[in-house]
This record gives structure tokens, sequence and C-alpha cells, in this order.
């Protein structure tokens, strides 16, 4: 591949590096970078071809991520294969196995990367995501994880006393907060309801997260 094609294919392939992507989804940045269809094509066939891009082996990550994950559930890895454009089929194989579904919301990350990774369009939809995960009832329970470590001050960005360093990944507190809000008695099959999972403000305060029935059938 030479030209416009090789400099679409170096894009892809560093799309690919920090996370698997579905043949829609790497379309859909190709396009939104502005590279021509023909570029597009010639880049999703040779990656194709060279195992880079498979739809089939990122649908069955995604399903044993599923099968490992609680907090990700079944109705989590289906949205996620909805976003990419896998396959119905699979999406219906990974939701017949049914497990119990935890929802956690996504972190904030306010100060990574401002401008490429971080957006203003990006924070909207991680509210929105956050409003509907804490909102909608699809879940057994919700885990708070983006109001155990948020800042206060500032909820896009995480608390500085909870940042690694990189403005995006807990350090060991963050995750310990994070812990902290999940309430074990998730786990243990005593819960009944959907239940919303409030986690403790900061790492000083001593009380265990408590977990609120919401007025709703299990």
């Amino acid at each position: 591949m030479t030209g416009s094609a090789a400099k679409a294919r170096l894009y892809a392939l560093t799309l690919l590096r920090y996370r698997g992507r579905s043949e829609k989804e790497l379309r859909d940045r190709l396009r939104k970078k502005g590279y021509q269809q023909v570029d597009i094509d010639a880049t999703v066939v040779n990656l194709r071809d060279s195992g880079f891009l498979d739809d089939k082996a990122l649908a069955e990550n995604l399903k044993r991520q599923a099968m490992t994950n609680k907090l990700l559930g079944f109705d989590g890895a289906r949205r996620l294969m909805q976003q990419r454009g896998l396959p119905r089929q699979i999406i219906d194989r990974a939701h017949a196995m049914g497990l119990k579904v935890y929802g956690g919301t996504l972190t904030p990350f306010q100060a990574f990367l401002p401008g490429v990774y971080y957006t203003s369009d990006g924070e909207a939809k991680r509210q929105a995501v956050n409003h509907w995960i804490r909102t909608s009832r699809a879940y057994d329970a919700v885990i708070d994880f983006d109001r155990a470590i948020r800042d206060p001050d500032n909820p896009a960005r995480m608390r500085a006393a909870y940042d690694s360093g990189d403005n995006l990944h807990p350090n060991d507190a963050g995750y310990r907060a994070m812990a902290d809000a999940i309430d074990l008695s998730l786990f243990n099959g005593q819960a009944s309801g959907r239940r919303v999972v409030a986690a403790k403000p900061s790492s000083t305060q001593a009380a265990k997260p408590k977990a609120a029935l919401c007025p709703c059938p299990p």
C-alpha cells in the first residue's frame, strides 16, 4: 500500500493498538478523519486479511469479558456489540448465558490529553451514559464509580488524591475507593430488587457505602 492508503492503514493500526475495534468502528473513524472511501476499503481489506481486524474474534472477546466481569454483564456486552456493529446472533448467544447484571458508571478523565482524548463532546456523552446507567433501572444494581473518585469541585476530573499521574487511571487509593463503592452483599445472592450503590465521598470516611433499593420489581 502506498500514498494515502498507506497513511490510512497506519492511522488504523494506531487505533487498533489502543483497543480492538470492529470493522464498522474503524470505517467510521477513518471516514471522520477525512480519508477517501477507496482508501478506507483498501485499509479494511488489508487489515482483515492480515488478521488485525476480526469482528467475530472481537465479539467472542466481549462475551468472555461479560462472563468474568460482573460489572459489565451481558446487557453491557450487548450494547457494546451493537454500538460496534457486531453480529446480532453473537449478541443473543452471549445474553442467553444469563448472568446477573451490575452496571458501573464511567469515571472522569478531563485532564487526559485535552482536545485529543478528552473533548467536551466526549464528556457530554459520558454524562449521558452515566445518567442512563443510574436511572434506567436496566441493571440489578448500579455501582457509582464516577461518584467514588471524581473531584467534588470539578466532577469532570478525577480527585487528585486518586490520580495515578496520567489523569486517566486511578492509583491504589483510587482503586480502593472504587472497591469500597461495591456492596459485597450483591454477590451473596441475598439482594432483591434493583439497587444503586452510593459511593462514599472520600477514603477517609469510615462508613461502608450503602446500597439503596429502588422502588421497582426485580
